[in-house]
């Protein structure tokens, strides 16, 4: 009989425990600022290297570069081309 009571009780003290343990170890997350650089490369064609410009059939690609920090865990990339010419 004490076998049987011992059989039911368990399960229930264990989830007890784990319940106040994840209840006890939470914490708040954060999404910390970050600072995000960078410049685009590309090119016309499937066998070739990216560089700063590249010129295809009257089209032309001009590198850009991008930089920002995040804002609440966000950063949108877009905006005016830099170098101006693009």
């Amino acid at each position: 009989m004490i076998n049987r009571t011992l059989a039911m009780v368990k399960p229930f003290a264990l989830s007890l425990v784990a319940l106040a343990f994840i209840a006890l170890a939470g914490q708040q997350a954060r999404a910390d600022e970050v600072f995000i650089a960078g410049f685009t490369n590309g090119c016309f064609g499937a066998a070739c290297a990216p560089g700063a410009t590249a010129t295809s059939g009257g089209l032309t690609y001009s590198n850009s570069t991008f930089q920002g920090t995040t804002a609440n865990g966000f950063r949108a990339i877009g905006g005016n081309p830099n170098p101006g010419s693009n």
